[in-house]
Formats: structure tokens, sequence, C-alpha cells
């Protein structure tokens, strides 16, 4: 892949650019389309080759199998090619190898139209060197050396970059003038020229820290005696930049493609909206699935998914064709058949002319267990809520203390007062109460809002009027931010007891994100502990820490008394992460507002263009702290009740096993808790 930011740089330049990637051009630049008069398609699925002239192809095809044969690289080949309105054209092309860990992986072809440069060429070293005025308008430096490496001639843009006249620079050498040195360069293409009698190239730095891309040429006398060298050269630094910006973008690219905690896969679709084979998938995609990146390439998303009905897969891909991009939950299906619930993002995006859809997958396996493991904690409570054989109130408190309407009632309630839910949930504590006047209602409020925890005796009427003596206990405590009274009423009456554990299901238990952006930052490392200057931070970390892209980059992530802005992401690199590459830990952001984050981060420790940097992807975990925070509160409250209850409470599972006793269950039979639970 590469970005468009570099796809316009390499259609600005002169020159044509072919990458080549496992042995498939994977991008052409416009210059090339230029060069040769063949569109875009048609350069695509033909090697360059293939538009040689006849005379020409079938030695530059002996050139190809030698070249594989001896394993030596090709580094230029120059050769004439039909253009497609039928002009011939001479071309060099420069062959620059991409590799990876010691393996070449692709290449990078830069493609000159060199025709009228052939003719010049052939123009001086006919007439040997004259001085022709002709030669003072190419840009390209043409210098006539002496067998001594001495300077006979050299054209105006030569003198021209260094500010001197030719006759300043005849009679010198052009390793002193240019390169500042003693002696010959190392690589001198026109050194090799003369020792070999054949033209030769090179790459040359001069220590201005210009580029330039030198060839040497044997030049001999009408008796077969060398005379001297000609030298053409011509400066390549910005091309060369590009190349090793590409090279850098595309690293600091696969390190987070293939970083990131969610699965990758991107795929065709046809107008149709039918997805075809995957083209690219990251690492993760690759350890969910169980597959070789290899053996996913060869296979499409119904291939790796549990098969939806057929009328939620046409929703889907009308969706993605209409809108450009889809949500969705689904199950992937490994190859050993195991089965992996996620939440999938699909985003329909142009490769090469063609549509493709890049589907981001997020492992939901945990989240889908607590999801379940909240409903049947949330199932129990309610059946101890409904099932106990207490009558239980809650009530909320108004800004003036004073009790409004029940906002949950449990079925004992309804059944023991003679009212539907509906009808109960618009009465309040006093509206059930008899014979009470307001003096004594504010007294006993005033007696639980002071204690928290209040017993007291009433007579409650139920819905026909009946008259019915109850214990009542209540307590208070605050549900989600809120002052309540929970109040539990025995019917005193016939005195019976309860047997069943009593419990309050959770109301409205938690909000789950589902779309939350992670936030990414890479960073230099510096003394090998801390964290140092931002090189790369994406959208979602800017607008978390409330600062733009251009304020953060540069900047350290922890505080210094020289810097501007304050403190808000800090860590030290642990043993961990300086050995293995990685590390998983938690933290808090700060924002630029104060607002504090707590995310969880994965660090990778990598190298960019010689440099080890770190890739931190921060997972904002807000929502599981407050749900971690809710339901200890949860647990703690209905442990709170069940302990603090006036009676024995045991829970039994449906094979009559004990599961839970309470402390006085515990005393009333003489057991400890934990001995009875194993009866």
């Amino acid at each position: 892949m590469i970005s468009d930011e570099m796809k316009d740089l390499f259609d600005h330049i002169s020159e044509g650019v072919t990458l080549v990637k496992n042995g498939k051009i994977v991008y052409i630049n416009k210059q090339l389309t230029k060069i040769l008069g063949y569109s875009l398609e048609e350069l695509m699925e033909n090697s360059i080759f293939l538009f040689a002239s006849t005379k020409e192809l079938e030695s530059l095809e002996d050139i190809s199998e030698e070249t594989e044969k001896n394993s030596t690289p090709l580094k230029t080949l120059e050769y004439w090619v039909i253009g497609k309105d039928g002009t011939r054209k001479y071309i060099r092309n420069q062959y620059h190898d991409i590799v990876k860990e010691g393996e070449r992986v692709g290449q990078i072809i830069y493609t000159q139209d060199i025709t009228e440069e052939k003719q010049k060429e052939t123009l001086i070293l006919a007439s040997e060197f004259k001085k022709s005025r002709f030669l003072d308008f190419l840009s390209e430096h043409v210098i006539f050396h002496d067998i001594n490496l001495n300077i006979l001639w050299a054209n105006k843009a030569a003198t021209d970059s260094l500010n001197l006249s030719a006759d300043k620079i005849v009679g010198r050498n052009c390793y002193k003038l240019w390169h500042d040195r003693k002696s010959p360069c190392d690589i001198c293409p026109v050194l090799v020229a003369k020792e070999t009698g054949k033209e030769s190239s090179a790459e040359v730095t001069t220590p201005d820290g210009r580029i330039w891309f030198i060839r040497g040429f044997p030049v001999y006398g009408d008796d077969g005696i060398l005379i001297g060298m000609a030298e053409l050269t011509r400066e390549i630094t910005e091309r060369k930049k590009a190349e090793i910006e590409l090279m850098e973008n595309e690293e600091r690219y696969r390190h987070i493609f293939h970083g990131v905690v969610d699965a990758i896969f991107i795929h065709k679709i046809d107008e149709d909206g039918n997805f075809g084979n995957f083209i690219e998938v990251n690492d993760l995609a690759c350890q969910w699935t169980g597959y070789s990146r290899e053996e996913l390439m060869r296979k499409t998303s119904r291939d790796i998914s549990r098969r939806a009905p057929i009328e939620i897969e046409k929703n889907i891909s009308e969706e993605l064709m209409s809108s450009g991009e889809s949500s969705f939950e689904m199950s992937l299906i490994s190859k050993d058949n195991k089965l992996i619930p996620v939440e999938m993002h699909s985003t329909l995006f142009h490769l090469r002319g063609e549509k493709a859809v890049l589907s981001i997958a997020r492992d939901i396996t945990e989240r889908k267990k607590a999801e379940e493991e909240l409903q049947d904690n949330e199932e129990k409570f309610r059946q101890i809520f409904h099932k106990t054989n207490d009558a239980i109130f809650l009530t909320k408190l108004e800004e003036d203390e004073n009790t409004s309407q029940f906002i949950d009632v449990n079925d004992v309630a309804c059944e023991w007062l003679g009212y539907t839910r509906e009808e109960l949930l618009k009465l309040s504590s006093t509206d059930i109460t008899a014979q009470m006047s307001i003096s004594q209602h504010l007294g006993i409020l005033r007696n639980i809002l002071r204690k928290e925890t209040h017993s007291y005796d009433s007579v409650v009427l139920t819905k026909d009027g009946k008259e019915r003596l109850a214990e009542m206990e209540s307590h208070v405590f605050y549900l989600k931010g809120e002052k309540v009274i929970l109040t539990f009423a025995r019917d005193i009456t016939d005195r019976t007891e309860a047997e069943e554990e009593l419990q309050e299901s959770e109301d409205k238990f938690r909000q789950i994100f589902h779309n939350a952006q992670d936030a990414i930052f890479i960073n230099k490392i510096e003394n090998g502990t801390k964290l140092g200057d931002f090189i790369e931070i994406n959208n979602t970390a800017c607008q978390w820490v409330g600062y733009s892209r251009g304020e953060l980059l540069g900047l350290t992530s922890y505080e210094e008394e020289d810097r501007t802005i304050e403190h808000f992401f800090s860590f030290n690199l642990g043993e961990e992460v300086l050995s293995s590459g990685k590390q998983t830990f938690e933290t808090v952001i700060t924002s630029r507002t104060k607002k504090q984050i707590p995310v969880e981060v994965r660090s990778h420790l990598f190298d960019l263009a010689g440099e080890q940097v770190i890739l931190s992807i921060a997972s904002d975990i807000t929502d599981r702290k407050k749900a971690e925070e809710i339901i200890k509160e949860s647990e703690e409250k209905y442990r709170t009740l069940i302990e603090t209850s006036s009676n024995a409470i045991i829970l039994l599972n449906l094979e009559g096993k004990l599961q839970f006793v309470n402390k006085l269950s515990a005393t009333m039979f003489g057991y400890r808790p934990q001995k009875i639970c194993l009866v």
C-alpha cells in the first residue's frame, strides 16, 4: 500500500515510477503513462519489457534470465521501446530493491525518456568533446577528463554548480572540487570506466548532502587508444528523499497496521455489492483465524464467518454501497472451527481504481461473557428480589427530604397489598400506611435519614382496606447519585419468616460504548526509559488530550519545566517492553481541560528509520472502570442487605444444595457460613 501523499509526490516528478511487490505491479505514476503513451490499466497488466522494440526484446529476456540465474540485482537497463502511437523512444530503467529483514520484497523502478539524451551522447562522443555551445544548454553536468582524471572541459551546468568559470576548473580534479577529497571516490564511475573500458554508473553524495547519479564513459581516439573519460552527472536528491520517505512511511504504517488490537481485512467488492477475495490482512487476522496470510488471500469473508440470514447480508451490503460504511456484529470461524464474536466496522474506498472494503473486527468475546454474566446476575437478583418472603419498597427522596412515589416494588409487595405493580408505582409510603399522622411519618423519616438504618413497626393498608401489622426495616443509600430509601416489610400478622434470599436487581446496570476508537501515539525513546518526542499521533488522541496535532508533534509526553504543554500522559518503560518489545498496562490520560481518561495501553517497540521508537495504543477503559465500581457497589449493597437482615436467608440450587447462607443462618445452625455451604 502507498499513501496518497506519496502518490501525489511521485505524480509530480519528471520520471516514471513503478512499484513492484511480490512480483506484481502495485503502483504506476502518471509520468510513466506520458512517457510510453499507454493507459494506466495497460501498464498495470504488462511488463515494460513487452513494449520494447522487436530487435531488443529477445536480448532483454536473456538479460533478465541471466540476472535471476546469477542472483545479481539489476541496477540500470537502457533500451528502445515502441510507444502506443508507434514512436520509438530510448528509455533508462533504474532498479532499487526494497529490502525487509534482509530479504528483497519489492522494487522501485524509475524510468526516464532519454531519447534526446542518447542523441546528445552520440553527438558528444562522435565529436570527441569539441566545445559545443549546445552542451551548455543541458541541465546535466558534462565533463571531459584526461586519463589522469584532470578536467579538460566542462559545460555551463557543471561550472555553475561551483559558481566558477570554466577556466577556473580546467586542470583540476572533480573529487577535489565537488567532494573535497584528496583522492578519487571509492565508487567513482569515471575511474571504473577507465579501468574496465565500459560504461559505469553510481550514486554519490557530496559533502553538502546532495545526491548525484554519475555515469562514466571511456572515450577512444581514431586509433582505438583511450584518450579520456566523459562524465554525465544529474542531481537526484529530491527523488532519493521521496524514495526514503516512501520507505519510512510504509514501515510506519506497516507497524500500525499490524500493531493495532483489531483484526483488519481488505477485500474486493463488485458493483452489485458481492464480496470478493481478501487482498490484504494484518497479523492479528491471521492469528485469530489460524490461517496463514497466503491461505487467507484465497478466501472471502463468507469462508471465515458464520453465515447470517440472506436478508441481513443483503442489508449490510446495501448500507455499505449506499453510505460507504456499515457496523454490525458477527462471528468469525477459525481454522479449527472456533467461533470468535466480533464487532465489525466496514468502510468502502477505492484502491487502484477499483472498489474495495476495509473491515476492522474487534474481539468482543470478553464483553459477551460479561454481558451474559450480568444478565445471569441480574436474573439471580431479580429472582431473589421477587421471591423473598418480605415485601420490598424502593422510594426516592425529594430535595426537601420528603418521600415521593415508589420507584420499584417486588412481587410480594403487590400480592400482599393486592395492587398491580403499575398501581403501586403511582402511590407513596403514606398512601399504604394506616392511621398515621403527618408528625409520626416525619419522625420516622427523620430517624431513617439520621441513622441510615432504622427498624419500626407500622400498620399497612391493603387495596381492599384491610389492616396488616408489618415489621419495617429501612435503609438509606445512593442509587446513581440520588438518595433513596429501601424498605423491607414483613407481615407479622401471622409471624411468618422469610425463607428465600432478598436481593434487588440493579436498575439500568451500565452503558457500554461499542464503537470507541483507540488513541495511537508514536514516540521517540529518551535515556532508554522514558517516552520522548511525539513523531506521530492520531486524531482520537488529539481529541482526548485537547491539543492539535501541530502542538503535540515535537513535544515530549512527560512534563518538564521548559515545556508549555502540561503533563497528560507518562510512564516509564519497564523491563518487559525493553526485553520482549511489547507491554500492556493501565494508566490515566489527562486532557487540556484536566479531564481524566483511564486507558489500557498496549506498547510495541520497533525501529523506525534506524531509530528505536515505541508505538502506544490506548483504549479508553472509562466505562470498564465505571462498571467495576458499580458492580462493587452493587455487590456491597446487596451483601449488606442480606447480612444485616433480621431473617435467616438460605439460597438453594435446583438440586437442593446450599449456595449461600447469611450470618444469622449460620448462627442458628451453629456453623460458620463456609462450613454450611459444604454440607
